[in-house]
C-alpha cells in the first residue's frame, strides 16, 4: 500500500536528492580529514596548551 503511494509521488525526488547531497558532503569531509597528515594538525592541537603569556599577547593584538 505505502509502496504504491510513494512510487507515484513526485515529491519523493526531494528527500532522495537531499540524502545524496548529504552523503556526498559527508564523504568529502571524511576523506579530507583522514587524508591529511598528522603534522597538519600539530599547530592546532597545541592551542589549548599555550602559556598565559602567549594569550596576553594575543589579546593585546586584538585590541589594536
Amino acid at each position: 500500500m505505502f509502496g504504491q503511494l510513494f512510487r507515484n509521488s513526485p515529491l519523493l525526488v526531494y528527500p532522495i536528492a537531499a540524502l545524496a547531497i548529504f552523503l556526498a558532503v559527508f564523504t568529502v569531509i571524511v576523506l579530507r580529514v583522514y587524508g591529511r597528515k598528522a603534522s597538519t594538525y600539530d599547530g592546532v592541537s597545541r592551542l589549548p596548551l599555550e602559556s598565559e603569556e602567549d594569550d596576553t599577547n594575543t589579546e593585546a593584538r586584538r585590541h589594536v
